[in-house]
């Protein structure tokens, strides 16, 4: 969504059928927790809405940057771990 300001320069109102899923501000939506809820736009007397549908996204994967070290025991290393998919949330 994007935020829009009505000809005459007022703003658009938005709100949230459920905050607890998702919040609406200026039109930027938020996600909270998992479920759905309706965004509502309001100008002029009119009505606009959307249904956000929340939901987490499993990690399929997960590597490390190095499989193996030799480790000389006075070097310090870095190990970097990837998951995928890369907007994973559990």
């Amino acid at each position: 969504m994007t935020t829009t300001t009505a000809p005459d320069g007022q703003d658009v109102a938005w709100s949230s059928s459920d905050a607890s899923v998702a919040t609406v501000e200026n039109g930027v939506v938020t996600g909270v927790a998992e479920g759905t809820a309706i965004i509502t736009a309001t100008y002029g007397g009119k009505t606009a809405t959307c249904e956000v549908t929340i939901s987490k996204i499993a990690v399929t994967n997960i590597s490390i940057s190095r499989q193996t070290i030799a480790y000389l025991g006075d070097e310090a290393f870095t190990l970097t771990a990837s998951v995928r998919p890369s907007d994973a949330t559990i």
